[in-house]
């Protein structure tokens, strides 16, 4: 799950990086929201989330 994240916010990071506007207000205009019953994977979002600029 954290992969697919992760792949998405590079993508939509690496498009705005390069003038796409479409893409950098989509990347702006995101909100994250996990919900999980596994608090082992809370670091693993937040190294995605912090590492990708989300």
């Amino acid at each position: 799950m954290s992969a697919d994240i992760s792949e998405k916010a590079t993508e939509l990071r690496v498009r705005a990086e390069a003038g796409d506007h479409k893409a950098a207000e989509q990347r702006d205009n995101t909100t994250l929201i996990v919900i999980t019953g596994d608090r082992g994977m809370l670091p693993v979002f937040k190294k995605v989330v912090l590492r990708c600029k989300i």
